[in-house]
């Protein structure tokens, strides 16, 4: 999920959805084919099909009793006994009857599937829709499952289509397909079309899934309407308050929002309650303390302590490790409580680990600022090598270093370079005119 900058020094921060890998599986499975004149009395599923159901073919018993005893080995997890019951069906060497065929393969797909090969079970499950020999009950139910296996494998569009083939040739409608649908939806990125899809879920049942509330108001967010996602977030936090998950989408709305006082008083008490759990957590929090910092009409440094802290306890718990992104927020929150030395020695830190150049720069005009001109230069260049985005103010550095240097005509030369970057193009081209050039 891209979410809007919060501001120059926060970044963009991805909306975590507890959405599992794989939703739960609707396995009708073979009936018990001992059974069949009971299983005829059962509701229809799918009165209204526009398919229409195949007359059933008979099954032999041998076939019956093989079939029972394959369908019992998947479900026992017993793959060798699964294989040798069904593996002559599922491939038709064994039999002619289709429906046979497709009830092995049927079994065989969950098999696959719950030993983690699903491009395997959608492979038999295709298979034993193609045979076109089941009831409606059972080829509906079958087409459903494909479409929640496509899902587990990442195949978002086929998981859609087939979702949307189930629906238009079943003609039935469940809270758990729209639900679907609008998870789908999001991970296909189509935001607009997932919340009717979960509006409707919502209205088919009054069971409370906290999955498709997350994706609603994700979506909401992805829309421009991250109002109504914290209206929503704060009412789920307000029905399970120590929901870590809700918690957190709650705090990325609010930071989306710019609504940072909020957003803090929830981190406050996800701190509480322990659901710190990873470094962007810990991170995002000495942020929004240090944008709080900059933006106060009061003395910036208290809030600069406390980013400190929490950047020193996500380390204590070693969810926050020491890495470029640590040393140059905390070089950040030094730098703003007035602490220039120590402000100094983490951004050369961060200056090691990192590529971006924008902690050499750091350094670069800390050196400067305190009268050592050659050693912010040499950080200058540094800076300059790794292709820093600030490439003006490292060349107005170097042209100082040089200016003290009494080194004019270098100077000169560097400031130009200052010029052509927007950023530091109106002081460049003052000092040049002040200059004489």
């Amino acid at each position: 999920m891209k979410l809007g900058s919060m501001s120059k020094m926060l970044a963009g921060t991805a909306l975590a959805l507890a959405i599992s890998s794989g939703l739960a599986l609707a396995q009708p499975g073979p009936r018990d084919h001992s059974n069949d004149q009971q299983s005829q009395k059962q509701p229809e599923l799918y009165p209204n099909a526009t398919r229409k159901s195949p007359k059933p073919q008979p099954v032999t018993k041998k076939e019956a009793d093989n079939l029972n005893a394959g369908i019992a080995a998947v479900k026992a997890g017993n793959v060798a006994a699964a294989e040798k019951a069904l593996s002559g069906y599922a491939s038709g060497e064994t039999t002619k009857n289709n429906y046979v065929k497709a009830i092995a393969l049927q079994a065989l797909a969950n098999l696959q599937y719950h030993q983690q090969n699903v491009k395997l079970a959608i492979t038999d499950l295709t298979k034993a829709l193609a045979t076109n020999a089941l009831p409606n009950d059972t080829h509906f139910q079958l087409m459903y499952e494909l479409a929640q296996f496509y899902y587990s494998d990442g195949q978002y569009q086929k998981a859609l289509d087939t979702l949307h083939d189930w629906r238009s040739q079943g003609k039935r409608e469940t809270a758990d397909s729209y639900g679907l649908e609008g998870i789908i939806d999001y991970q296909l990125q189509n935001y607009k079309a997932a919340i009717p899809a979960i509006q409707k879920a919502k209205s088919l049942t009054t069971t409370t899934h906290k999955n498709w509330d997350q994706v609603l108001a994700a979506s909401y967010a992805e829309t421009g309407q991250a109002g109504q996602g914290i209206a929503m977030a704060k009412k789920q936090l307000a029905a399970n308050p120590n929901d870590a998950t809700t918690r957190h989408n709650l705090i990325v709305l609010l930071m989306q929002s710019n609504k940072y006082d909020e957003a803090i008083k929830e981190l406050q008490k996800a701190q509480s309650l322990n659901q710190l759990t990873s470094a962007t957590n810990y991170e995002n929090f000495a942020k929004l303390y240090l944008i709080t910092g900059q933006n106060s009409n009061q003395d910036p440094k208290p809030y600069a302590e406390k980013a400190l802290g929490v950047l020193k306890e996500g380390v204590g718990k070693g969810i926050v490790k020491p890495d470029f992104n640590f040393y140059k927020l905390q070089g950040d929150s030094n730098l703003l409580a007035g602490n220039t030395h120590a402000a100094l020695a983490s951004y050369e830190k961060a200056a090691a680990l990192g590529h971006d150049g924008s902690a050499d720069l750091q350094v670069a005009q800390l050196l400067a600022d305190s009268g050592k001109y050659q050693s912010a230069a040499s950080a200058a260049r540094k800076a300059l090598a790794k292709d820093t985005k600030h490439k003006g103010r490292a060349y107005m550095v170097i042209a100082s270093a040089y200016q003290h240097a009494k080194n004019k005509p270098a100077a000169v030369k560097a400031m130009r370079k200052a010029a052509a970057d927007p950023e530091t193009s109106t002081a460049a081209k003052a000092w040049l005119h002040k200059a004489g050039y």
